[in-house]
């Protein structure tokens, strides 16, 4: 059996980096796990029966999530690995090229999956240009970071001292970088925006149904829940999104620290620190997950109460005319809400 032997000019800031990267591998792949259970687990009790449930466990936004925990393992067990055989990690072709493959997946996958789930935040609190802009920049990451991979490898491999190979990769860098601030930078701002228009609304909805409800009676409110659940999930995705974005901050700003002269020695553990911010990220969009998750079970059952209490109102013979229209959709004069009421007596 192979054992992995330790150069003997390892220093402290090295062992540090390497007992970091250990645990987090484990996390990693710990996570990539339990993210498959859980996924697992909730759609196979979700009443929903289209589409199919193998369609619902792979959908976008899980293999996406599922790939980032997977590719951070992998990621973490090759800088671990190349920490031990060496302080300069380019010596090693083959950890270097699944660290940086990995490195930039993850960073592809990360934009997809924000965008795929706030898409419609986007959609609705961007201008039309801004939004086309956001979507150019998801559709061009594959390319840029794979070219951007490509030739780091390329560039290690042949030793290669050609200025084409080092500009190009430089160029295609920073494109990289100014990409990930930009996108990062269009989702706090709109997730910012967003809240801030709930907030706004809800004061206002709040102020007009304290009138009308003085002018009849004190009657709860069910089906107008609906619409209450969908701001409910828009403002979750809000918050989540932004402390994902603001790690990623983090990492970049790590990130940019390991190209600073007189800072050799601590590259590793900067590339811990980055790791550690990464999976932080990540992570929170799986807490995301959970949270909608969660949100949307509650939704079935209160649309099952609804119909239940409309049913009651419209069949009953003495139910007031006024009850009878309650259960009708109407709309609000809330900017981003439809809501639609069921007022019974008390």
């Amino acid at each position: 059996m192979p054992s992995i032997s330790f150069r003997e000019d390892i220093t402290p800031q090295e062992i540090i980096a390497i007992v970091y990267m250990a645990v987090l591998s484990v996390i990693a792949f710990a996570e990539a796990l339990s993210f498959t259970v859980f996924v697992t687990y909730t759609e196979y009790k979700n009443p929903k029966r289209e589409p199919s449930l193998i369609r619902r466990i792979f959908s976008k936004f899980n293999f996406l999530l599922w790939t980032m925990f997977t590719m951070e393992g992998l990621w973490s067990s090759c800088a671990c690995y190349s920490i031990i055989r060496t302080h300069n990690n380019f010596s090693l072709i083959g950890p270097q090229a699944v660290q940086t493959f990995s490195f930039a997946i993850i960073k592809i996958c990360y934009m997809h999956c924000c965008w795929a789930i706030s898409v419609s935040i986007l959609r609705r609190n961007s201008g039309p240009a801004i939004f086309r802009a956001g979507s150019i920049i998801v559709t061009l990451a594959p390319f840029v970071f794979f070219s951007e991979a490509t030739l780091f490898i390329v560039g290690i491999q042949k030793a290669s001292n050609s200025k084409i190979i080092i500009t190009t990769d430089k160029i295609f860098v920073f494109v990289g970088g100014v990409g990930e601030v930009l996108f990062c930078v269009y989702l706090v701002y709109v997730f910012t925006k967003t809240l801030y228009r709930q907030r706004r609304d809800l004061d206002e909805l709040s102020s007009e149904e304290r009138v009308s409800t003085e002018s009849r009676k004190s009657v709860p409110s069910v089906l107008g829940e609906d619409s209450q659940k969908q701001q409910r999930q828009f403002r979750t995705i809000s918050r989540h999104g932004i402390v994902s974005c603001c790690f990623c901050f983090l990492a970049l700003a790590v990130y940019s620290m390991e190209l600073v002269n007189g800072l050799e020695e601590w590259i590793n553990t900067f590339e811990v620190a980055v790791q550690g911010m990464v999976n932080c990220a990540v992570l929170t969009l799986f807490v995301m997950k959970v949270r909608l998750d969660f949100q949307r079970n509650e939704k079935n059952g209160l649309g099952e109460r609804a119909a239940q209490v409309a049913i009651a109102l419209t069949s009953n013979p003495e139910c007031s005319k006024e009850q009878r229209k309650s259960v009708e959709p109407v709309r609000t004069l809330g900017r981003n809400s439809f809501n639609a009421k069921v007022i019974t007596s008390s």
